[in-house]
């Protein structure tokens, strides 16, 4: 069997190919750097995750790059040996089989394969590839799936009836993955994203009718009809047909009807995957959901919006806390959840203290400096619950109360009473970010905030201390007195007893909560 396309229409494939290895060089550059920026920058789990999957997807890019060059280096040999390469190796067949068992025998198959692939009909180079390789186990097995794909893309299959498939396909195969992303991450994917991903499926059900159907051998330049047997020139604007690129056989119809049907299936099947991005689920079934899959970080936000029963209530209480309290916990958004609850009365003045200790914790780094024993007690805070929208509400303050080395009292330092805003590394790493881009006023006020303390540090004379383990005992209390987000400054008696403030004493009792940290120092430090 001989060719039926012209050396002009094969050759032309490089120019295709030339254009698609442009687009995969720039689509491997900018996955390269935008993967690098977000894994280097990302302060964010889903920034690093979307980092990975960039480099992941440059990397995927590299055998295609390489995949594209062999084959466009290959198109001379492949028409020289009529047609007898394997698809996969491109190896010639002609003298004996390669590896993957294709055979000089099925150079009809074969050339009519590289006549498809060259006039882009893609259905009918899926059929004649499944025919070539049908003596591989892998590909017996994936048949089932072959036809059906076949029937799904064919362009001879009514267009009504495809229009229905994209559609369907678009909904079953991306909706899941979108209500994954959106109820246990938490993560709203922009709208344009949401489209891409919808239209995937789309594009490959209509893409073979896109793509045009073979015909009359035409002129690249001006579309005229050539005879059979094509001219050395263009008989209508006397073009070089012997140029590569200069004949084609595929006829693009451009028909509107094709045109607004990719539109209206995109449109349409983008509308129920958005509404369900957009919806928010019941309490109850939100709350199971987050049992299972942990709360995503607006899960609380979503429930503060909605009217709770006091048993939902607690369980989005109890569900919250946990997630503050668990190691390796992630930011949550309350949104004055609990502080609501706690003011009308739904929960009881006993969740304050649950509240107010959540994630609190006390690291201590002991050093050696000027002949002094100091320890920098570094408090960990959790998120302030008590606030409600609008930033109104009181905050928790951690109160150094006391400290002592082996039973003897430690100078304790000027600063008495940190924030989590004080505290908050990720907060000052942020606020540190933006400071080069503020006007001198505003990087004044910024600098002054980065220079407030963010630890208690108590000291002892070294000379005293024998060297080997010393116990150090230290006394701190979570005050819960507002305003949020203003200084506070603990008040103590004579006797060295903390002054309660007026508005944390709720109900008789006072949001005053004592805890110890007690840790063993070696000497001398190592």
């Amino acid at each position: 069997m001989t060719w039926t396309i012209t050396r002009a229409e094969w050759m032309g494939q490089r120019i295709t190919l030339g254009k698609h290895f442009g687009w995969m060089v720039f689509g491997l550059v900018m996955s390269v750097l935008a993967g690098g920026a977000l894994c280097a920058w990302g302060s964010s789990p889903t920034r690093v995750m979307l980092g990975v999957t960039c480099l992941c997807v440059s990397v995927s890019l590299v055998p295609a790059l390489r995949q594209n060059r062999r084959r466009s280096r290959a198109l001379e040999s492949i028409w020289d040996d009529e047609g007898c390469v394997c698809p996969a190796c491109l190896v010639s067949v002609r003298e004996r089989p390669c590896k993957h068992g294709v055979h000089a025998g099925q150079q009809p198959l074969l050339i009519r394969y590289w006549e498809a692939i060259a006039t882009q009909q893609v259905v009918e180079a899926m059929s004649l590839g499944r025919q070539l390789f049908a003596h591989r186990r892998w590909v017996r097995r994936l048949d089932p799936v072959w036809r059906m794909t076949s029937r799904l893309i064919d362009p001879a299959v009514p267009m009504r009836r495809r229009l229905l498939v994209a559609a369907c396909c678009s909904i079953v195969l991306m909706l899941p993955a979108l209500l994954v992303v959106r109820f246990v991450t938490g993560v709203y994917l922009p709208r344009l994203v949401m489209l891409i991903v919808l239209a995937a499926p789309c594009w490959v059900v209509l893409n073979p009718t896109l793509a045009g159907r073979r015909g009359r051998a035409r002129c690249t330049a001006c579309t005229q009809e050539l005879a059979d047997v094509p001219p050395s020139r263009c008989p209508e604007c006397n073009a070089d047909l012997a140029v590569a690129g200069a004949v084609t056989s595929v006829q693009r119809e451009r028909r509107v009807t094709e045109i607004v049907g990719v539109l209206a299936v995109v449109v349409v099947t983008a509308a129920v995957p958005f509404a369900a991005m957009m919806m928010t689920l019941p309490p109850w079934l939100a709350l199971q959901v987050a049992r299972v899959t942990g709360p995503s970080p607006v899960l609380f936000y979503e429930l503060s919006q909605q009217q709770l029963t006091p048993s939902e209530t607690r369980q989005a209480a109890e569900l919250l806390l946990d997630s503050i309290e668990r190691p390796g916990r992630r930011r949550v958004f309350a949104n004055g959840l609990l502080a609501g609850a706690l003011a009308s009365g739904v929960l009881d003045e006993s969740w304050a203290k649950r509240m107010a200790m959540a994630g609190v914790s006390v690291r201590a780094e002991p050093r050696i400096e000027d002949g002094l024993l100091k320890v920098g007690l570094m408090p960990t805070i959790g998120e302030n619950l008590f606030t409600v929208p609008g930033g109104a509400g009181v905050e928790p303050h951690v109160v150094l109360l006391e400290a002592a080395l082996d039973g003897v009292a430690m100078e304790l330092g000027d600063t008495r009473a940190l924030t989590d805003d004080q505290v908050n590394a990720d907060l000052r790493a942020a606020t540190l970010a933006i400071l080069p881009q503020q006007t001198a006023r505003g990087q004044e006020l910024l600098a002054r905030e980065l220079a407030e303390p963010d630890r208690f540090t108590v000291t002892a004379p070294i000379e005293v201390l024998k060297d080997g383990e010393h116990v150090l005992k230290v006394r701190f209390a979570v005050v819960v007195t507002g305003p949020a987000g203003g200084p506070y400054e603990p008040e103590f008696r004579v006797d060295g007893s903390l002054i309660t403030p007026e508005d944390a004493i709720v109900n008789g009792q006072e949001r005053v909560y004592p805890f110890d940290l007690e840790v063993t120092i070696t000497l001398p430090l190592r």
